[in-house]
């Protein structure tokens, strides 16, 4: 390693950098040439310095996406091979080496220590047995020899798989261990986790399925009922009477979304949200179908759902009003988990999981764009103005499914955490609900006719 290394500039991987070419195969157009060949070159000198899994360097992701670190350590470990393994323990070693002299300088200042005192006898520790230093030595040795092989565990892990960097926080001190988890974090992780064992138990895929699809069926049946007997509240009776009932619909849907996302900030409730608010494959629990609908982990996956339902949710919501949007949102939320459900029940995906209100709104996205499917997609009613090209609403929808069924080919070659699956099952849904609600407009509109038929056949006699 050159004296003059530093993590910053890192190491040269080649004689020359990447060309503008070369960086288009290896990042796509997400990474410009320069960002590209100054990450490969730190990413290259941390294989050869052994400092992959160093937390205290600088986290390069302030800088650079998770898959163009994922990409360059791919092409590195393709075209320059390092033996990361070897570095690691060799780095290892060298800090091992580091403190103990810092130990012995120490010792040696505390009078606690002489040197040469070990080589009076052969015996471990010399006549005056084990001393201090010896058993900090021995002691720091153990440990380090259990984190080289933690970390030959993780690099072995790495390569076989993604090849991507594994980041930890900043911390204050230096360390080369993971920061311990607690003791009350692990009793309620351990709880978290009693009815999901480690291997999954031994069922058909028709018992796994079959009281999910009861469920399923159970709803969607509701949910038409509901739709068809449902009659909005007078606004004296109304919670909110001074908000417009569509929004006020929007507003109770993102509180429900919201307070379950809180509570899964609270580890006392992680079991019972394990069980009923993720939906496990491995573990189908059934009413997981509709809890998971409701439920999201990330602070990002909450507000882009959130935001995109109250976006299109309040325009299909005064145009088929409450009782239908209602039944529309459950019933494609209910199929959109089912149709993922099935899919990984049936490929034996079963180390996966699946929550989020995306399949809910998928359907409702598809339901508005039929219905709307010969007219012009416009942001905000604004952009772009009508003597502009754009496309149609029907046009979108077909793109936006389009871009799901290339999702689902792209992830047998790269796997995302998009569940493509559950956003289909929600267009399916949203598409036939939109069917049902232009067939009994159609009904209506016939009804009325023939209403007015009678009305003035009745007056000509």
């Amino acid at each position: 390693m050159p004296s003059t290394y530093t993590d910053e500039d890192g190491l040269p991987f080649r004689n020359t950098p990447l060309t503008k070419k070369e960086v288009l195969q290896v990042f796509g157009t997400e990474v410009e040439i320069h960002s590209a060949n100054q990450l490969l070159r730190r990413l290259h000198g941390r294989r050869v310095a052994g400092t992959l899994e160093d937390p205290n360097l600088l986290d390069l992701n302030a800088d650079h996406e998770k898959a163009a670190q994922a990409r360059a350590l791919e092409w590195l470990r393709e075209h320059v091979p390092v033996d990361e393994i070897e570095n690691a323990a060799l780095r290892a070693e060298k800090e091992l080496s580091e403190m103990d002299e810092e130990v012995l300088r120490d010792a040696e200042r505390l009078g606690i220590y002489t040197p040469n005192a070990q080589d009076v006898s052969k015996k471990p520790g010399g006549v005056y047995g084990q001393g201090v230093f010896e058993k900090m030595r021995a002691e720091n040795k153990e440990r380090l020899d259990k984190l080289e092989a933690e970390r030959k565990s993780q690099a072995e892990e790495i390569r076989e798989n993604t090849g991507t960097l594994t980041t930890l926080d900043h911390g204050s001190s230096r360390s080369l261990a993971r920061p311990e988890m607690s003791e009350k974090m692990k009793y309620w992780q351990q709880q978290g986790m009693l009815s999901h064992g480690d291997v999954a138990p031994t069922m058909s895929a028709f018992s796994r399925l079959w009281p999910s699809g009861l469920l399923l069926v159970v709803t969607c049946g509701l949910a038409y009922v509901f739709a068809t007997v449902y009659e909005p509240p007078t606004k004296g009776t109304r919670l909110w009477p001074d908000m417009p009932a569509s929004a006020a619909t929007m507003v109770s849907l993102i509180a429900i979304n919201t307070a379950i996302f809180v509570t899964w900030r609270v580890p006392p409730l992680w079991r019972y949200l394990n069980t009923y608010f993720l939906q496990v494959p491995a573990y189908p629990y059934a009413f997981s179908l509709l809890g998971s609908i409701f439920s999201h982990q990330s602070l990002r996956h909450l507000t882009m759902n959130m935001f995109v339902l109250f976006m299109i949710g309040t325009r299909l919501h005064e145009e088929v009003g409450r009782g239908n949007f209602l039944a529309i949102y459950l019933g494609s939320g209910a199929i959109g988990s089912m149709a993922s459900l099935t899919f990984r029940v049936m490929t034996n995906s079963f180390i996966t999981s699946s929550l989020g209100a995306s399949g809910a709104i998928a359907g409702v996205i598809g339901c508005y764009l039929l219905l709307h499917g010969e007219e012009k997609v416009t942001i905000l009613g604004v952009f772009p103005p009508p003597d502009w090209p754009s496309i149609s609403s029907m046009m979108l929808l077909s793109l936006l499914i389009g871009f799901e069924i290339f999702g689902l080919a792209r992830q047998r070659i790269k796997p995302t955490s998009i569940d493509h699956w559950a956003h289909l099952g929600g267009f399916a849904s949203g598409i036939g609900s939109a069917l049902l609600i232009r067939d009994e407009v159609r009904r209506r509109k016939q009804r009325e006719l023939e209403r007015r038929k009678k009305r003035e056949y009745g007056r000509l006699r």
